[in-house]
């Protein structure tokens, strides 16, 4: 039998446990986006590699699947035990010596010689179980949820620091993720022909958005613009360049991990709780302050290159409140 043979009748035996039938798609195809050759095992990145065409359908199906498809994962790990077990007897040492793929039983656990089959399975599942009980929780200590737009007396005392300390570096990340409102993984992705033409840097530009692949058109302050220009100058960096390069030979950019590290770090030099702030901070916190300033809700929308109205309403948390507060200002 062959591995994708049998990589297809282990899938079988999971969806056995999922409950309904419509979760077995999500479930298959999480696996196999999986076992792709690729960095990122995110959502977005499997999404676009198991249905290049489908991008938008196949996310949206997998994040259903992953946070709000009711399965037990519980239940799913048991399955998980009842194929594998089984299978582990094949890996034991033969009377010649000679090992199979998993090793022998008295080399993964010594004190199993000599013991009955379900002593032996018995010592594997507290194995398995001490393993889970070790793993910390992705979310421990964290806060999730929407993060929150900066103030603009926070705004401008980042600026200030950074401006106190001479890092041309993240003045002009920063100065450049509040005017352009992108969200991380397209400003870090940014190049310098996108901001820098003509030996300026431009008051207006548009880039193509990966999450929905729409353009997306942004304003370029003044002071923007000259931190930016004063960037690119520093550095020396070409037209084909990426704006923001990463320091680690790797990488051609810098990651959208490492810009959640300066966010954070930003964040803390102020005196705020860190773990409170996030990077789709700094891509709320102009369209929140136009917002609260206009109420214009369409002129929000188009600025942060959102397909529906809904999306930039939950985005900017606007409730009932907000619009009370509106219709008292209005006399007829």
């Amino acid at each position: 039998m062959d591995w994708e043979t049998s990589f297809d009748e282990y899938l079988e035996h999971l969806c056995e446990t999922i409950g309904h039938s419509d979760r077995r798609a999500g479930l298959v195809g999480y696996c196999q986006g999986l076992m792709l050759p690729i960095a990122r095992k995110s959502v977005e990145p499997l999404a676009a590699h198991l249905e290049p065409h489908r991008v938008s359908a196949r996310h949206q199906s997998l994040h259903h699947f992953v946070s709000k498809s009711e399965w037990s994962d519980a239940a799913l790990i048991e399955q998980v035990r009842r194929w594998v077990l089984p299978h582990m007897d094949g890996g034991r040492t033969d009377d010649a010596g000679s090992s199979g793929r998993l090793g022998s039983d008295s080399d993964r656990f010594p004190s199993a010689q000599n013991q009955s089959p379900i002593i032996e399975e018995e010592m594997v599942m507290e194995t398995l179980n001490s393993s889970d009980a070790r793993r910390v929780p992705w979310n421990k200590g964290r806060l999730t949820g929407q993060k929150p737009p900066l103030k603009l007396r926070e705004i401008w005392a980042i600026r200030t620091r950074l401006q106190m300390t001479s890092n041309v570096r993240e003045l002009a990340l920063f100065n450049l993720a509040i005017d352009s409102k992108l969200r991380a993984c397209d400003l870090t992705r940014l190049q310098v022909q996108d901001v820098y033409v003509g030996g300026h840097v431009v008051a207006r530009a548009t880039f193509m958005q990966q999450k929905t692949h729409r353009p997306v058109q942004f304003e370029i302050t003044e002071q923007t613009r000259q931190s930016v220009s004063a960037w690119i100058s520093a550095r020396g960096l070409k037209p084909a360049d990426y704006l923001f390069p990463s320091r680690l030979h790797a990488s051609a950019h810098v990651s959208t991990r490492q810009y959640a590290r300066i966010v954070h770090r930003w964040v803390a030099s102020i005196g705020l709780d860190e773990t409170a702030y996030g990077t789709h901070t700094m891509r709320r916190t102009k369209a929140s302050l136009i917002y609260r300033r206009t109420k214009n809700l369409r002129a929000v929308q188009l600025l942060l290159g959102h397909t529906k109205i809904e999306s930039t309403v939950r985005y900017l948390g606007i409730e009932v409140d907000d619009a009370l507060e509106m219709a008292e200002q209005t006399e007829v």
